[in-house]
């Protein structure tokens, strides 16, 4: 505060005791008011702006202690000194629990007039080096959850692919060991289901590498709004995608899988083919579904889901096929 005058504040209701500090306090660098009851100082700290607060501990109506609970459940953010005739240690343990930045006995004995502005500056001090340490560690907290934040953003992107946003195919693997696992250790069903757009490449040769990543973003939107919040779906491949089913048999997979084909089948796209002309083209995909079996290990299961997508494909496209039966 240097070139400013320090404000105080001192709530005493002893008038010698008044003319005494104003007579100490004035001779340094001081603004001082003072008031006679502690309603009369907490009006006066609504009313001002002080760097600290002196309170008398014993006055009639509102302790020193009294006024600093006030100053607490007013929010006001002042260091407060409490001072008595008293020197109990009762008072000044009770006192610096509060809160109180620090405590003074009014007695000649140990020159408190003397040391009363070294009290205040010490006070003062003490104040700015806890905000300043209230800022740091602020501080240090909102950066470590930015930290937190972006090493969970770089998780993510590592398994997550970049165009549709579903995980990506390294992510699938993993994921899919532990459904596996998990299965087998709690005895549950497990289904996997692989699709793969139809005629991708044609149509991509034909629209362009745009119109193609259209198809497959909306695709990846069909599939995230027709499976449950435990499935999980990837982009297996170029066109290729996967869902994992954990607590699904079979035949209930299959359901999802047919409700995916059919609300991808009745999407309309409109690739542009020149300046004034655009196509009405519906897509289609395959899909192969199969279920975990005791002697399955991950690659039996992914191996039998595949065939069955491209057994789809074979029996004429735009079709779900498991176990030697086709659906669709």
């Amino acid at each position: 505060m240097e070139g400013e005058k320090v404000k105080i504040l001192v709530i005493e209701d002893n008038p010698e005791d008044i003319a005494l500090m104003q007579r100490e306090l004035s001779r340094h660098h001081f603004d001082i008011d003072f008031a006679i009851s502690g309603e009369e100082g907490l009006r006066s700290l609504k009313e001002k702006g002080y760097d600290v607060v002196v309170a008398d501990y014993a006055m009639p109506e509102m302790t020193g202690l009294d006024v600093l609970d006030r100053m607490k459940k007013e929010n006001y953010d002042i260091p407060l000194v409490i001072m008595t005739g008293s020197g109990s240690e009762r008072i000044a343990v009770e006192a610096m629990k509060k809160g109180a930045y620090d405590y003074l006995v009014k007695s000649f004995d140990s020159g408190w007039l003397e040391i009363f502005p070294s009290i205040i500056q010490n006070s003062i001090e003490r104040y700015k080096m806890i905000k300043e340490k209230e800022r740091a560690e602020e501080e240090l907290r909102r950066t470590l959850y930015q930290l937190e934040k972006a090493q969970d953003q770089l998780k993510e992107l590592a398994i997550t692919d970049d165009l549709t946003k579903l995980y990506n195919r390294r992510q699938f693997f993993n994921q899919l060991k532990q459904e596996i696992r998990r299965a087998k250790r709690l005895d549950d069903p497990l289904s996997l289901i692989i699709l793969d757009i139809d005629d991708f490449k044609p149509y991509n040769d034909r629209y362009g590498h745009l119109e193609g990543d259209a198809v497959l973003k909306k695709l990846a939107e069909v599939i995230k709004d027709n499976i449950r919040q435990i499935d999980s779906a990837y982009r297996y491949g170029g066109e290729e995608f996967a869902v994992i089913l954990p607590v699904t048999k079979i035949q209930d997979g299959v359901i999802v899988a047919e409700r995916i084909r059919k609300a991808f089948e009745e999407i309309e796209f409109t690739p542009k083919v020149s300046e004034d002309r655009v196509d009405q083209v519906h897509k289609a995909v395959s899909i192969g579904i199969a279920e975990l079996r005791p002697d399955y290990e991950l690659r039996d299961l992914v191996r039998h889901a595949d065939d069955a997508m491209y057994e789809a494909k074979r029996r004429g496209k735009n079709r779900v096929f498991v176990n030697g039966s086709q659906h669709g």
